[in-house]
């Protein structure tokens, strides 16, 4: 943005525009700082929050294409890998069909005279201004977004339909000593509960604190659970397994009752 407002307004008139813009957002900055810093508590000098793109890579190993679709299929979710193919897939494509831009591109036909006379029909040919192209963009927009929040958020009984499967998932491979399906797992179920308080919310139906305090002691044993199994504490696993169990039954009752 400064590059180009140098390049069209000179040194000079540039400076009267950078220096307004760097005392506001200097100013913003000091203003919002107060605010967002936590009061009474001494914030950690170090967070790990970007090691893995810091050190993405914990192996040494020479061969770069093995370690790193080791490494895309441990992080990267199910969904996230068919999307990822699918892009990779449609760039493919893409650079396939570029040399067929020198001979015939589909835009040029489209505009030519005889493709106009072809396939001239009236009420396809009308014209609509830019307010109804963006009103009807708009419109589209709030109709799909809202439909996607019902998608992503369903109904109670749909989730715990999700989560059945989760917990054989999550207690099997605790009880088993899987550590890595557990810890896999583990954030999934998690993150559903949320999805369910989310879409009860949707739906109008009562949110209540007793449902609230259910969802939360659940997603608390959970999280002991995850703690157990990651340290390997095989007896702790076994209590956790019991009281996620416990938990999760509660919970379930208060959200279908």
């Amino acid at each position: 943005m400064i590059a180009w407002i140098i390049r069209n307004h000179g040194l000079i008139r540039s400076l009267s525009w950078i220096a307004p813009l760097f005392f506001v957002v200097l100013g913003l900055a000091y203003a919002m700082e107060n605010p967002l810093f936590p009061r009474g508590i001494e914030p950690p000098g170090h967070t790990h929050a970007f090691d893995i793109y810091c050190q993405p890579f914990r192996d040494s190993s020479s061969d770069l294409p093995r370690v790193v679709l080791a490494k895309l299929k441990e992080d990267l979710k199910p969904f996230e890998q068919v999307g990822l193919i699918v892009l990779a897939s449609v760039a493919a494509i893409g650079l396939l069909l570029k040399p067929l831009d020198r001979f015939f591109r589909v835009e040029d036909w489209l505009e030519s005279e005889a493709s106009l006379r072809q396939n001239k029909r009236a009420w396809l040919d009308a014209n609509l201004s830019a307010p109804v192209l963006g009103g009807v963009a708009l419109a589209g927009l709030v109709a799909f977004s809202v439909v996607g929040c019902f998608a992503y958020y369903p109904a109670p009984k749909e989730v715990f339909e999700e989560m059945y499967i989760l917990r054989g998932e999550v207690l099997a491979a605790a009880l088993s000593g899987n550590k890595k399906h557990a810890e896999h797992f583990i954030p999934i179920w998690d993150d559903w509960t949320h999805r369910l308080q989310v879409g009860v919310f949707l739906r109008g139906d009562n949110l209540t604190a007793y449902r609230r305090m259910k969802a939360r002691v659940f997603r608390h044993r959970l999280e002991f659970l995850k703690h157990a199994v990651e340290e390997g504490d095989r007896d702790e696993t076994r209590e956790y397994i019991g009281l996620v169990n416990r938990a999760y039954g509660r919970m379930r009752l208060a959200y279908l009752q």
